[in-house]
């Protein structure tokens, strides 16, 4: 049996808007936690997949995943909120359609664990996160993968989660979260998948925020819906990690703040005010089930 715990070590930094590499929320704090690293209670070598895990110094099992649907895909991870380790989890959305019925889409995102075979040796992850954004159009019968996202080339946890098609339906809104596992924080932006060019759009919404409320400051981000014009809205609240405000780290707001975004301008967004009193309608609607497992 492995040992018990991880001694936890705690540290922080700070990232500055417009570093190189992916968003990372601005003045991030990061705590390592500690994991319990009790596996008797997983499932066992007939339930399990093998990963021969040569790059990570060590081999590790990589277990199977349990199913769900539910629309709650934004924190999808191997552990629970006490910090136990339940072992690998997929979660499909059900399918959202455009106003029109003409277009589909479903998101799932897949925690996979890792069991280590000797834990002493072993420098890989012990849980790492795959999202994937599916669509149909027309007559299409069957859904098809336009994007996803894993640890190779974004980030180790990451999700997104399905908020909205556009008024005219060829456009679909998606929130995009990442965080690194072991620690505390996260960053929220956004993607927009577009029906003529079958790709996704990723704006650097860090940049556009630093570009009103300047680099030294982070915030908490969400992206509730599209204007009927089809813009973006972008909701940016005061940052809540009181850890890191402890730590000196200052929020961009001082009150939830809704902005539209411009993505005439691609990946250089650009961000104005709107109105705290807005209504968003929801343009897509939820079917009751999500595609079946094949």
């Amino acid at each position: 049996m492995v040992g018990d715990f991880l001694s936890a070590v705690a540290l922080s930094f700070t990232l500055t808007s417009g570093a190189p590499g992916v968003a990372v929320k601005t003045l991030l704090y990061v705590s390592l936690l500690t994991r319990s690293l009790l596996f008797f209670d997983l499932p066992r070598a007939n339930d399990v997949a093998q990963s021969d895990g040569a790059q990570n110094g060590s081999a590790a099992t990589q277990l199977k995943p349990s199913f769900r649907t539910s629309k709650q895909t934004q924190y999808v991870s191997c552990w629970d909120k006490k910090n136990k380790l339940t072992g690998s989890h997929l979660v499909r959305t059900p399918v959202l359609v455009s106003s029109d019925g003409s277009h589909r889409a479903y998101v799932e995102v897949e925690s996979t664990a890792f069991q280590p075979k000797d834990l002493a040796t072993y420098t890989g992850p012990l849980c790492e996160n795959t999202s994937r954004l599916f669509f149909a159009g027309g007559e299409e019968a069957k859904f098809r993968l336009v994007f996803s996202q894993s640890a190779e080339d974004f980030s180790v946890g990451n999700s997104l989660t399905l908020v909205d098609w556009s008024s005219d339906g060829m456009h679909l809104l998606l929130e995009r979260t990442q965080w690194k596992y072991e620690s505390e924080g996260d960053y929220t932006d956004f993607v927009v998948f577009n029906v003529d060019s079958g790709t996704v759009t990723q704006p650097n919404l860090e940049a556009a925020i630093a570009a009103r409320y300047g680099k030294d400051c982070g915030s908490e981000n969400s992206a509730p819906g599209f204007t009927s014009e089809g813009k973006v809205v972008v909701a940016v609240a005061p940052l809540a990690d009181e850890i890191a405000l402890m730590n000196g780290a200052k929020s961009c707001v001082k009150r939830k703040t809704l902005l539209v975004v411009d993505l005439s301008r691609g990946l250089t967004a650009s961000t104005e005010p709107l109105a705290a009193n807005i209504k968003l309608v929801q343009h897509g609607k939820f079917l009751e089930s999500s595609p079946k497992l094949k």
